[in-house]
């Protein structure tokens, strides 16, 4: 048997090249692999994780960005002149992640981070019924993210009038799912505990930022089984990080 790692390894492969051959690569329906597979659990983490490195990948791009800024200008209330493409990258990344002081440098870094692997899975399965959900197969939504103002939605059965958003892939929804995270009110606890691990150059895993998601949904014990769905499947997921770069999920063609 193959250690844990050289199996995470394995289907990360397989998933970079599996569907390379497809003449259509856009159009590749995630939810027809899903149910064609085999073994469809693998098959959704196969999917799943090298849109999320990939998300991860520009999160850390903004993050660098941001530490160029502020070393290029490191006094930005005095007369230094940044330049326009500078400024209105920063403008853009603050926009992005609701920074409130454009030149919070703090605030930032809290907000402008990776989110672990093993968290991402959990939540989409959990969510999305391991993508069997009518949500989720009609929208992309593996999240339950919900709706508000937005004309891209769709109604939740019944007559709750509950609207969830819509997105054209699941990289789509990945990149909202990250930036809700990273930007919300909501997640504040997420945020500083992830910016104190770091401080403190620990691991920020799966099973401590779930604890921390207790405003996420509504469900009574939802941390608890966030916890035991990362202890059951995606622990190791967060030791696979950057094993296969962007490529993988391009290859596949469910990020846009």
């Amino acid at each position: 048997m193959l250690p844990r790692f050289l199996t995470v390894y394995v289907s990360l492969l397989f998933a970079a090249f599996a569907f390379d051959n497809t003449k259509n690569q856009n159009s590749v329906s995630w939810n027809k692999i899903l149910e064609e597979s085999p073994d469809r659990k693998q098959t959704f983490v196969n999917i799943l994780l090298p849109v999320i490195n990939e998300q991860n990948q520009k999160i850390l791009k903004d993050r660098e960005f941001v530490e160029t800024f502020f070393d290029q200008y490191p006094n930005t209330y005095s007369d230094a002149k940044i330049s326009a493409a500078d400024y209105s990258k920063l403008v853009e990344i603050a926009s992005t992640y609701k920074v409130g002081n454009i030149f919070d440098k703090k605030e930032y870094f809290d907000k402008i981070d990776i989110i672990p692997a093993s968290l991402v899975l959990s939540q989409a399965a959990l969510e999305s019924g391991w993508g069997s959900s009518r949500v989720s197969l009609k929208s992309n939504n593996l999240f339950g993210q919900k709706s508000f103002g937005s004309k891209n939605y769709i109604k939740a059965a019944g007559t709750s009038g509950v609207k969830y958003a819509a997105f054209e892939s699941i990289g789509d929804a990945v990149k909202s799912y990250m930036t809700n995270l990273n930007s919300h009110e909501a997640y504040g606890e997420f945020r500083k505990k992830r910016a104190d691990t770091r401080r403190k150059n620990i691991d920020f895993t799966g099973l401590k930022a779930a604890k921390t998601l207790i405003n996420y949904s509504e469900v009574q014990g939802y941390t608890k089984m966030l916890s035991q769905m990362i202890k059951s499947y995606f622990s190791v997921y967060d030791e696979a990080k950057n094993i296969i770069g962007s490529t993988a999920a391009v290859k596949i063609g469910f990020i846009h």
